[in-house]
C-alpha cells in the first residue's frame, strides 16, 4: 500500500527542515567563521584566570545585581553553573557572539565572503568583548544581552506588529541582563534603515517616516517593559536602586540635562576613534581613510543608483548619517557622560564596518558611454572596494593587537601579584606569635614596583591596580590559600594614629611588618 511505502519523518527530521528553512548556508558559514575567530582572537584569555577585581569576587557566587536594574541577569548566571569558568565562558560567550554576528550581518545585508568574514573578525575582536570577558563571572551573560539586542532589533525590522511587539520583549530581557546593549539595537535599525535607503526601499519620505516611527515604537515598547518588570522585582524582593554607574536616575533627567548628554553622545563619537588611549596612536589614520572610503562609496553608489535625483532619498541618507553617532552613543543619554566605560560601547563597532557594508553594495556593472568607460569605471569600483576592504582588515589587525596585548599584561601582572603576595604572606606568617586567629592589618597602597604600563581597557588589571584591589583577602584566599583574620576600620584608624606606626618604614624594608597590639601590621605606604 501507498501509505505503507511513503518514508515518515522523524522529529530529527522535521528539525532538520526547520533549520533549512531558516538558516542558510551563508548563515552557516557566517556563525561557524565567529564561533572559531572569537576562539582564536581571545584564546590567551579562555586558558588563563587573570586578575579582575569583580570576577575574584565572582569566583564562586550566583551574580544577583537587582539593586542595580538587571533583574534578568541572576537567571542568565545559572546557565554556566554560577562559577567563572574561563572555558566554559568562552563557549557560551563564542556561541551568543556567533549568533549575534549572523543577525548583524543579516540586518547589514552582507551576503558576499570576504566582506562578511572581515565584519566577523572587526565585530568578536572589538576591544568591548576584550573588556567583558575580563570580567569571566558574568561575560557570558552580557554577551547573550548583546546577541538578544541583536535578535531584537531582527525581529524589529521585519516590520510586522507581533514582530515588533517580540522585539520589544526581548529587548526588554536584554536590559534586564545589562542595559548597555539597548543602543546596539537603535544602532543596528538606524543602520539596516541607511540601507534600504540606498537601495531605494522606500516608495516616499512618508514611508520612510513611519517605518522610523515603527522602530521607535519598538524600541519603546523595550524600555518601558524593561521598566514595568524592573518596578515589580524591585517591589517583590524589597530592593531599591543604587547610585551606580547613573542606574538610579536612568530616564530621570532635565531638559538641560538631556542636551547635554546629547551633545556628549555626538562629541564623544570622534573623540573615541581619534583620541582614545585604548587605541594605537597609528589608529586614528586608519579611521580617517575608512571614513574617507566610505564617503567615496556612497558617492559612488549615489551616482551609480541615480539616488542624487532624489530629494527625498538625500534627505533620508543625511538624516540616518547624522542619527548614527547618537544611535552609536546612546549610552551617554541613558547613563550620563562620567559613567559610561568600554564595556558599554559595544556599538561603537557598527561605523567600522561600513566598509563591508559599502563594498557589498558597490555596483561592478558600471554603464558608461563606450568600452573604455566600462573598464575605467569597472577598475575605480574594483580599487575602491579594495580600499575598502583593506581598511576593514587593518581595523581587525588592531582590534587584534591590542586585545592580545591587554591579555599578555594581564598574565604578567598575574605572575608579578601571585610573587609578590607569595613573599608577603610568607613573611607574615613568620612573624612571632603568628596563628591562624591573629588579626592582619594591610595598611596603604602596594607599590610592586611593576614595570607594566597601565591599561586604558575597563577591566583590564595591570601593573599594581591587582595588588590593590578590593577583592584582595579573596585572591590570597583563592590562590595562595591564606586566609586571614583582618583587622577592622576601627582597629586601622588607632594603629595609624599610632607613633609607632607612624616610625615603620615601608614595605618591603625591615621593620615594615609589626605586631602592634595583638595585630600583625603591614605598612605599604605613609
Amino acid at each position: 500500500m501507498n501509505s505503507s511505502s511513503e518514508k515518515r519523518q522523524s522529529p530529527l527530521d522535521c528539525i532538520s527542515d526547520i533549520f533549512r528553512k531558516y538558516i542558510s548556508r551563508f548563515d552557516a558559514i557566517v556563525f561557524s567563521s565567529a564561533f572559531v575567530l572569537t576562539f582564536l582572537v581571545h584564546m590567551y584569555m579562555f586558558t588563563h584566570k587573570f586578575l579582575n577585581h569583580d570576577d575574584i569576587g565572582g569566583l564562586y557566587s550566583e551574580v544577583n545585581l537587582l539593586s542595580s536594574g538587571r533583574w534578568f541577569l541572576h537567571f542568565a548566571t545559572g546557565i554556566n553553573g554560577n562559577f567563572s569558568s574561563s572555558w566554559l565562558g568562552a563557549l557560551f560567550g563564542a556561541f551568543y557572539l556567533a549568533v549575534a554576528a549572523v543577525l548583524i550581518l543579516r540586518m547589514l545585508r552582507i551576503r558576499r565572503f570576504v566582506p562578511a568574514v572581515l565584519t566577523v573578525a572587526c565585530l568578536v575582536a572589538f576591544p568591548t568583548v576584550t573588556s567583558t570577558y575580563a570580567y569571566m563571572f558574568c561575560a557570558d551573560q552580557y554577551l547573550l544581552a548583546l546577541t538578544l539586542s541583536a535578535a531584537a532589533a531582527y525581529m524589529i525590522s521585519r516590520e510586522k506588529r507581533s514582530l515588533i511587539i517580540l522585539g520589544g520583549v526581548v529587548m526588554a530581557f536584554s536590559m534586564g541582563i545589562y542595559q548597555a546593549y539597548f543602543p546596539l539595537a537603535a544602532s543596528l535599525l538606524v543602520m539596516s534603515m541607511l540601507i534600504d535607503a540606498i537601495n531605494s526601499r522606500y516608495t516616499s519620505f512618508k514611508d520612510f517616516i513611519i517605518v522610523g516611527l515603527k522602530y521607535v515604537a519598538g524600541l519603546a515598547v523595550g524600555m518601558i517593559l524593561y521598566f514595568i518588570i524592573l518596578r515589580i522585582c524591585l517591589k517583590v524582593y524589597n530592593v531599591e536602586l543604587v547610585d551606580y554607574q547613573g542606574i538610579s536616575s536612568m530616564g530621570i533627567v532635565s531638559l538641560g540635562e538631556l542636551i547635554e548628554r546629547i551633545r556628549a553622545a555626538y562629541l564623544s563619537f570622534s573623540e573615541f576613534y581619534l583620541t582614545s588611549p585604548v587605541f594605537h596612536s597609528f589608529f586614528k589614520y586608519i579611521v580617517i581613510a575608512s571614513f574617507v572610503f566610505n564617503i567615496i562609496a556612497l558617492a559612488l553608489i549615489i551616482k551609480q543608483r541615480g539616488l542624487y535625483k532624489s530629494v527625498a532619498v538625500i534627505a533620508e541618507i543625511v538624516i540616518l548619517l547624522a542619527l548614527l553617532p547618537l544611535a552609536c552613543g546612546l549610552v551617554y543619554v541613558m547613563a550620563g557622560m562620567l559613567t559610561v566605560h568600554l564595556v558599554m560601547l559595544f556599538p561603537r563597532v557598527l561605523p567600522l564596518i561600513l566598509p563591508a557594508v559599502f563594498a557589498s553594495n558597490i555596483d561592478f556593472d558600471c554603464a558608461g558611454s563606450g568600452p573604455h568607460s566600462v573598464r575605467a569605471s569597472g577598475a575605480v569600483c574594483l580599487v575602491l572596494t579594495c580600499a575598502l576592504l583593506l581598511s576593514q582588515f587593518a581595523c581587525a589587525y588592531e582590534f587584534l593587537l591590542i586585545d592580545n596585548r591587554a591579555y599578555f599584561d594581564m598574565d604578567l601582572t598575574y605572575e608579578n601579584t601571585y610573587a609578590f603576595m607569595t613573599k608577603l604572606t610568607a613573611k607574615i606568617e613568620l612573624q612571632e606569635g603568628f596563628t591562624e586567629d591573629t588579626p592582619i592589618a594591610l595598611i596603604g597602597k602596594v607599590d610592586m614596583g611593576s614595570v607594566i604600563p597601565q591599561s586604558a581597557m575597563t577591566g583590564v588589571f595591570t601593573g599594581n591596580r591587582a595588588a590593590n584591589m578590593y577583592t584582595r583577602p579573596q585572591f590570597l584566599s583563592y590562590f595562595l590559600s591564606s586566609s586571614y583574620i583582618y583587622a577592622g576600620d576601627d582597629t586601622i584608624e588607632q594603629i595609624e594614629k599610632s607613633e609607632e606606626f607612624k616610625s615603620m618604614p615601608c614595605y618591603p624594608n625591615e621593620g615594615s611588618i609589626k605586631t602592634i597590639d595583638g595585630v600583625i601590621v603591614v605598612k605599604f605606604s605613609d
